[in-house]
């Protein structure tokens, strides 16, 4: 599935509602995470950036999202995750034209960034960015 950037909207015990830039929101079950328990998961504030990957999309039904890295067995716990919270840092949207840009090899706007300063990018495919600047 795509990844996509999402901002966490409403909390519940057992999934979180996320604004995805959709027609209606898609929802991150509270176990969908890498060696997440009942007694060990993240517990996100509203307001939240989180990049997750769509596990399922029906038209009919809500979207879910999923932040399990299926190449790592890192924990979420360690920070060393692809998917997850981000945290710090800003968040913008562009056309999905430009997103698109952005996620290909050869950008020439990221590597002339990155000729300057440091930092850290997530593009969703759905048109959301975050960025960190250390």
């Amino acid at each position: 599935g795509d990844c996509v950037v999402g901002i966490i909207m409403g909390r519940t015990a057992d999934f979180y509602k996320v604004e995805i830039r959709a027609p209606s929101p898609a929802f991150l079950p509270t176990l969908s995470w890498n060696g997440a328990t009942k007694r060990n998961r993240p517990v996100l504030e509203i307001g939240t950036l989180v990049y997750a990957r769509i596990e399922a999309a029906h038209p009919d039904l809500d979207t879910e999202l999923t932040c399990i890295d299926p190449d790592t067995k890192k924990s979420w716990s360690t920070g060393e995750v692809l998917l997850g919270e981000l945290k710090g840092g800003l968040s913008f949207e562009v056309a999905l034209s430009a997103a698109q840009r952005l996620l290909d090899v050869d950008c020439f706007i990221l590597d002339r960034l990155g000729k300057d300063f440091a930092y850290e990018l997530c593009v969703g495919q759905n048109g959301r960015v975050w960025l960190s600047a250390p």
